[in-house]
């Protein structure tokens, strides 16, 4: 894709840099933008359904930013209550990736994760189409 513009859902450098890493390694050359966005939700996420729905407002809200981009991207790290010897907390990661269609692809990364994002299709195990979801259970890809 000749001049892609990617926005993504922060001005975190290295939330940038990683998501410039990625496409330019699948895709090549790319514009990737961040914008400031508010999800509304805490600065710090607890529990897996906060982190998931960071990652996606992020990107949605990203795509409202700048409804030019090709790819929209919202990157939010969580901390998911696993009971283990008392309350254990775990760093959790997700990636929301929407694209110019409206398909939004779900990936994680961290000890809960069923998958890891890899970036290699445009679609994962989990698709969301403009927010409807549906979860597919999948095993683990590396």
């Amino acid at each position: 894709m000749m001049n892609m513009l990617v926005v993504v859902g922060s001005e975190n450098p290295v939330k940038i840099k990683a998501t410039k890493n990625v496409f330019k390694a699948r895709y090549g050359e790319c514009k990737v933008i961040g914008k400031p966005v508010n999800t509304g939700l805490p600065d710090q996420p607890i529990g897996l359904s906060q982190t998931l729905e960071g990652a996606v407002r992020r990107a949605r809200q990203a795509i409202r930013a700048l409804p030019d981009a090709d790819f929209s991207i919202g990157i939010e790290a969580g901390l998911i209550e696993i009971p283990c010897e008392g309350t254990r907390y775990f760093d959790q990661q997700f990636a929301a990736v929407l694209d110019s269609e409206g398909w939004l692809t779900l990936g994680g990364e961290g000890p809960l994760s069923s998958i890891r994002l890899r970036w290699q299709n445009r679609f994962s195990p989990w698709e969301w189409r403009r927010g409807q979801s549906l979860l597919l259970s999948q095993g683990s890809q590396t």
